[in-house]
């Protein structure tokens, strides 16, 4: 939705394919970090974003097993913080302005197939329909995209057994509203509690992860629940007011990892962006705010461009988004084998890279960066697309 909202604001003709109805979206909330902030600056809606979601100054990581601990404070500068926020606040917020942005949306319509020439492109529908002809398709049909090979067959999808557990509930007891809390025992559980902000009555809310594979989760749901919760109570016992919420298995929502790794996102006039053209571990936290970057930049490529300089707007795209993009995959793919791998190996690495190695300066600034979301980026250079797409206005 973002690049649709930037795009219809510079005055471009955009349409929209939803292959679902309008509704509210469920799930895990989500952590909006700095570069995420600079987006949602740029599409004017930070100020909402920000009062409805809880602001995150710092984050604590705690393995249980060594009594090791990781804390990180945001450094001074634009953001000086995260936003956590659940799903449908973020959603709410972007289809509001969507349907001001002048975009024709088309909800409940599926796209099958793109066909393109060196003219222009079209787009075949789920009902047998044709649509187009379009100077310029963009693929965002995240993770387990049908669409994206029309841009490149060079894919690699990685799917992980790995995937958590989550649920929205009340903040715990105890647990602090403006932290980010992850607790490790070893390197094979975890739990994180992030704080999404104030309901209705007043109360903090928070999404809870908890670790588990498809086979953990399916094993489970074969058994009894509250035996369960008493024993997640009783090793996270800073836990238990938040889990006496819980009534049953069904309150909780599974998300399996996959990791999407395309070795270019555009070809003509076609170009995948979000997670269809980059899926990362879900630790890293980068998801949303790397789909937000991707619509930022993109939408600063294709500003005053016309039909014909379109391949080479994508190719600005690509240049601008290659060096931060390449290293956030690298950081997935290093995650993800630090916390699948089996033994001593995997719990050390984590307890060094958490403890001593985060000491060293040059370790640490790197590990703010990392978070923050600025990691193979360009700041300046950044800041300075964030204000011109901030600035723009219609065109055509």
């Amino acid at each position: 939705m973002s690049v649709a909202i930037l795009l219809g604001r510079q005055g471009h003709r955009v349409t929209v394919f939803e292959r679902r109805q309008p509704s509210v979206p469920q799930g895990a909330g989500m952590l909006l970090q700095p570069v995420g902030l600079d987006a949602l600056r740029a599409l004017g809606i930070l100020a909402t974003i920000e009062s409805q979601g809880a602001r995150i100054d710092r984050i604590c990581r705690v393995d249980t097993t060594s009594d090791a601990a990781f804390r990180l404070v945001y450094p001074s500068g634009l953001h000086d913080h995260a936003v956590g926020i659940r799903r449908p606040s973020l959603h709410g917020s972007l289809w509001g302005a969507l349907t001001n942005a002048c975009a024709d949306v088309r909800s409940g319509v599926c796209v099958q197939d793109i066909a393109t020439n060196d003219v222009a492109t079209w787009l075949t529908l789920d009902d047998g329909g044709t649509s187009g002809p379009y100077d310029v398709v963009i693929v965002s049909d995240g993770v387990h995209s049908r669409l994206r090979h029309r841009v490149t067959p060079a894919v690699e999808v990685t799917h992980r057994e790995r995937g958590a557990l989550s649920v929205d509930t009340l903040l715990p007891s105890g647990c602090d509203s403006s932290q980010l809390l992850q607790i490790h025992r070893g390197h094979d559980e975890y739990i994180g509690v992030l704080p999404t902000g104030v309901d209705e009555r007043g109360k903090h809310r928070a999404t809870l992860f908890i670790n588990k594979s498809q086979s953990q989760v399916e094993a489970l749901e074969r058994g009894d629940f509250d035996a369960w919760r008493t024993v997640l109570a009783l090793k996270y016992p800073e836990l238990r007011s938040s889990l006496d919420e819980l009534t049953g298995f069904d309150a909780l929502q599974h998300w399996s990892f996959a990791h999407v790794r395309m070795q270019t996102w555009h070809s003509k006039n076609l170009v995948c962006i979000g997670d269809a053209a980059h899926a990362f571990d879900p630790q890293l936290g980068m998801g949303a705010n790397m789909a937000l970057a991707d619509a930022i930049t993109l939408a600063a490529a294709l500003h005053h461009v016309t039909p014909r300089q379109v391949p080479d707007a994508l190719a600005t795209y690509r240049a601008a988004r290659e060096s931060q993009l390449r290293t956030y995959e690298t950081a997935s793919r290093i995650a993800a084998t630090l916390t699948e791998s089996d033994g001593a190996f995997g719990a050390t690495a984590n307890r060094i890279a958490s403890g001593f190695g985060s000491k060293l300066p040059f370790v640490r600034r790197r590990i703010v960066d990392a978070v923050c979301g600025y990691a193979g980026l360009d700041v300046r250079q950044w800041q300075r697309t964030v204000d011109v797409v901030l600035a723009a206005r219609r065109v055509l």
